[in-house]
């Protein structure tokens, strides 16, 4: 049996162009889950962190930290505020999916992309066991499909539980988490790579699928995709 699964990750970008580069500084890797909670607790022979049952469920998972400081606000008409980083930041990193009366539901920074050469699902969820000033008020939208089948950009979108409240983004906060599922849940052995305008482009061909051909399984998505999987595995 293989000791661990390699998982390839890259913060994203949407270009190599100079205005996208500063992500590959400010984005942080992601970090193993178990690690961030044994540096809460005093003595962790003791703690329930070591139980396998425990362990099992939560050896492969990651927190994703907050890239920067940011403070979001919202209104009674679900508009919403941040309070730095200017104009242009806003119009390109902050993407409301609200509608006027529903949940307030968001997407911006960060975006991460991974990839496998090997069998791993990869889930995007809500922290598990521990938290963050960051994250306490808001649910992560949830998602969950084969990343050696399927390559895409994960992005940090959630749902606000209070609106009266802001949501305060606080640099290097846990905000989420990343958890693979490997055969036989062995380890991942996480390993960064260098993107590039051609794996940008191939990934961005895979999130446009849904405009034009909505909803379709991911069997299908994993069928259609064959091609230009071999060619990322192949260029990295």
């Amino acid at each position: 049996m293989k000791k661990y699964v390699e998982v390839f990750w890259a913060p994203w970008r949407n270009t190599c162009n100079s205005e996208d580069l500063w992500v590959d500084t400010v984005y942080l890797p992601p970090a193993p889950l178990m690690s961030i909670a044994h540096s809460t607790v005093q003595d962790e022979r003791k703690h329930m962190y070591n139980c396998p049952v425990v362990k099992r469920i939560i050896q492969n998972d990651f927190a994703i930290k907050a890239p920067l400081d940011l403070t979001i606000s919202f209104d009674e008409k679900n508009t919403i505020n941040t309070d730095r980083y200017g104009q242009d930041f806003f119009n390109k990193y902050i993407y409301n999916r609200s509608t006027p009366e529903g949940a307030i539901i968001l997407t911006t920074v960060p975006k991460y992309l991974f990839f496998s050469k090997e069998l791993v699902e990869m889930s995007v969820l809500d922290l598990p066991i521990i938290s963050s000033e960051s994250s306490k008020n808001i649910k992560i939208i949830p998602g969950k499909y084969d990343i050696s089948k399927w390559v895409r950009p994960i992005d940090f979108t959630f749902t606000v539980i209070d609106k009266k409240q802001p949501v305060n983004l606080v640099a290097e906060n846990p905000i989420f988490a990343v958890r693979f599922h490997t055969p036989n849940n062995v380890p991942v052995k996480m390993t960064r790579f260098e993107l590039t305008q051609d794996t940008i482009n191939n990934a961005a061909s895979m999130t446009d699928v849904k405009n034009y051909r909505q909803f379709l399984p991911l069997t299908k998505l994993y069928e259609l995709a064959e091609g230009v999987m071999q060619a990322i595995k192949k260029r990295h």
